[in-house]
């Protein structure tokens, strides 16, 4: 077995990858003292099996698990970044059209609500709330441009006053499934309605 430390932004095999993952389960921490707990050790991959971090069993507290962990690397944005091709992105930045490696990110956590890192399946999802705010003019404004359909589902978003799904809004106003979402989507753009989570997931409330 390698004992070679994985580099952040390289490429590996699956079987380096089962290696980093085994040796980062040996360094799992006991949260007892008076028997033996499971050793867990995590690799977190992009899709195309770019090392991203790696994480074990009771890193950052006593019996936490690994996956967690590696999520919270992300979720408290002390995980580091992943650079497609640096000398490209040097030549863009010089030229203006994008920034400075890791500006980005720091950015991101000034962001409220604070973007949050989920599982979806074997993929890691970064989801960022929209925060749109405008005046009571302009949101009534876009209120009085609204259909008769979008004003319904908008209104049963302002009386519930709390994150729902397009089905039960679908069920409740005996509106299309495809025509709420549809109908949420614009919503969304415009921002009079802000979402959490992805899919069918997904929930809707009144900005």
């Amino acid at each position: 077995m390698s004992k070679k430390e994985p580099v952040v932004g390289q490429q590996y095999s699956i079987k380096e990858l089962q290696e980093f993952a085994v040796a980062e389960m040996n360094k799992s921490i006991s949260e007892h003292a008076d028997r033996a707990d499971p050793k867990v050790g995590t690799v977190l991959v992009d899709r195309d099996l770019t090392f991203i971090c790696a994480a074990h069993r009771g890193e950052l507290r006593s019996g936490d698990h690994a996956e967690f962990t590696a999520i919270e690397k992300l979720q408290n944005f002390t995980a580091p970044t992943v650079s497609r091709n640096p000398k490209l992105a040097d030549v863009y930045y010089n030229m203006r059209y994008i920034e400075r490696r890791g500006f980005g990110m720091e950015e991101i956590q000034k962001y409220n609500p604070k973007p949050v890192y989920s599982i979806d399946e074997v993929y890691t999802a970064l989801t960022i709330t929209r925060n749109v705010s405008f005046s009571i003019e302009e949101k009534q404004n876009l209120i009085d441009i609204l259909t008769e359909k979008e004003k319904a589902v908008y209104d049963y978003l302002i009386k519930t006053a709390s994150k729902i799904g397009r089905a039960e809004i679908a069920q409740r106003l005996e509106i299309e499934d495809k025509t709420v979402l549809r109908i949420l989507k614009r919503l969304n753009n415009a921002g009079l309605v802000l979402s959490e989570g992805q899919g069918k997931a997904t929930k809707y409330y009144a900005n």
